[in-house]
């Protein structure tokens, strides 16, 4: 699975890449792929640790 961008400058659209080439639309979750949607994704994972390291 791969974050990106497609469309021209400007107009980009946030997408996910599967395994199977398929490109899913994420304009539903988030306008952007930035620091703020990565960390929102990232963050079950990040409680989990914290969780198992208790």
């Amino acid at each position: 699975m791969r974050y990106m961008r497609v469309g021209p400058p400007g107009a980009e659209i946030p997408v996910v890449l599967t395994g199977d080439g398929r490109h899913l639309d994420l304009r539903g979750l988030t306008t952007d792929i930035d620091g703020d949607f990565l960390g929102e994704i990232d963050r079950p994972f990040r409680q989990r640790q914290k969780v198992t390291r208790a």
